[in-house]
């Protein structure tokens, strides 16, 4: 993911990401081996209120690349489906580069769109390395 990071608009950036990890809302869900040892995935995310809605908000996602292939991703997604339904969220959302083209296909494989806020939806967005993803979970009553 730094190499992501690196060529984006973002850019890397390590104390700004050490205090969005480390921010007192984030929360964590980390795999490890059967056998042990340091984790080979993590997702971290939190829940907030976006456009008037309460979402679960995907801020990372990351994989090793030794455990890549292997479904978990999907599990870590799919935890985090359960997990905003549960809280009675209203969307899945995360940001995802365009470049992560493995990323995007396995979003679309479960169901997720490119978010009406996302700024490639705009025309002064058209440019931007990124793109805004949701899952619609509970719609919306009023």
């Amino acid at each position: 993911m730094r190499e992501l990071y690196i060529n984006s608009s973002f850019g890397w950036n390590p104390p700004e990401k050490k205090s969005e990890l480390f921010h007192k809302l984030s929360r964590f869900i980390l795999v490890r081996p059967n056998t042990g040892g340091p984790a080979i995935a993590f997702a971290m995310f939190r829940f907030e209120h976006e456009d008037g809605e309460d979402v679960i908000y995907c801020y990372d996602i990351q994989v090793s690349s030794a455990a890549q292939g292997a479904g978990l991703g999907t599990h870590i997604l799919e935890h985090l489906i359960g997990i905003g339904f549960k809280w009675n969220m209203q969307q899945l959302m995360l940001t995802v580069f365009k470049d992560n083209k493995q990323a995007i296909k396995l979003y679309n494989s479960l169901g997720f769109i490119i978010h009406p806020s996302s700024p490639g939806n705009f025309p002064e967005g058209e440019d931007t390395d990124y793109e805004i993803m949701s899952k619609t979970l509970l719609e919306q009553t009023n």
